[in-house]
């Protein structure tokens, strides 16, 4: 694992976007899920401390991903969404 970088946008951005286009396994829609959303992203959790984006390698490719963002409200101002 390590910390996403910009230039792995592209190649993150097109994985979700064949995943968007099975319905049902990802809420957004594949025209949603462009490069540059992804590297706007990728950027502003570099060095942030409220989330980070990191992906796996195997065999010197991105195999996976993992993006967690830490929810800004307590879980009561969001249980009833």
């Amino acid at each position: 694992m390590r910390p996403a970088r910009v230039a792995d946008a592209a190649v993150l951005a097109e994985a979700e976007r064949a995943i968007a286009a099975t319905p049902g396994l990802l809420v957004s829609q594949p025209a949603e899920l462009t490069d540059e959303k992804f590297a706007q992203k990728i950027a502003a959790l570099d060095g942030a401390d409220n989330g980070r984006y990191l992906v796996a390698e195997a065999r010197g490719r991105s195999s996976a991903t993992a993006c967690s963002i830490r929810c800004p409200w307590p879980p009561c101002a969001t249980s009833s969404i």
